[in-house]
């Protein structure tokens, strides 16, 4: 048994480490149009918003279009990291809750122009950006990854629209402040492990035997009529663990 333990305990520390080295990779760009910098998609029509270049304005708007040259390409995607309060600063740690205490105090908030064609928010697109308050996320994403908005501890309301499809591991892990999540789904999405908790440090946990993860006090997450908080308390069944995830928040779900 203790020959397993060890074998186990291995195994998981390779796979954190894993993670933390994809996390951890600085954005890179091909070209900068205005405060963003941009990187191609392979369709070569389409980019990804892959750095906040200048920080001089912190109410930021995300733009529906970037130019380089004499061409214009849709931004359809908020790259990994490119909000974050730092490259790199994703640590072991914090795959424990002992979280640094490096922020992103500089954006103060964030728009979607209308129009806007973002389909997917990248891992740790928006890590550690203590200074916003509220998120409201086009109709067109359908895709949030892990550790999205992990540890954006002034966020208060999201807004996710009716075509998400998926929400990653911790995406809104370590957001205490969170009240008000509106999931407009027409069905019911994947949903992450962790996804609207916290880590609770007072709690000793090895392998499992205790969950130091709580969900977020407080938390609503709004649906849009009884068919679907039927749907979404209904999960804990389900074959799918992606989908049985919501029934850790069966008690949160409430109605418009």
């Amino acid at each position: 048994m203790k020959k397993l333990r060890l074998i186990l305990v291995a195994v998981l520390l390779c796979l954190l480490f894993g993670v933390l080295s994809a996390c951890n990779e600085a954005p890179a760009y091909d070209f900068i149009d205005g405060a963003f910098g941009y990187t191609f998609n392979d369709d070569g029509k389409t980019v990804t918003l892959s750095y906040w270049k200048d920080r001089s304005n912190g109410d930021i708007v995300i733009p529906v279009t970037a130019v380089n040259g004499d061409k214009t390409y849709t931004v359809t995607a908020i790259g990994n990291g490119a909000f974050a309060a730092q490259t790199g600063k994703l640590t072991l740690s914090d795959c424990f809750g002992k979280y640094t205490d490096v922020a992103n105090n500089d954006l103060l908030s964030v728009t979607f122009a209308e129009g806007s064609q973002v389909t997917k928010i990248e891992g740790r697109a928006f890590e550690k950006c203590k200074k916003i308050t509220s998120v409201v996320l086009p109709e067109t994403v359908t895709e949030i990854e892990g550790f999205a908005f992990y540890k954006c501890t002034s966020l208060t309301t999201v807004t996710i629209g009716s075509k998400v499809k998926k929400l990653g591991d911790d995406c809104f892990n370590g957001c205490t402040a969170l009240e008000e999540v509106y999931l407009n789904s027409t069905s019911v999405p994947e949903v992450g492990d962790r996804a609207f908790k916290w880590f609770d440090s007072s709690v000793t946990s090895f392998m499992g035997s205790a969950d130091p993860y709580k969900v977020i006090g407080g938390l609503n997450l709004i649906v849009t009529d009884d068919e679907m908080l039927k749907a979404f308390t209904s999960t804990g069944t389900s074959t799918n663990l992606n989908l049985r995830y919501w029934h850790d928040y069966k008690s949160c779900f409430k109605t418009v």
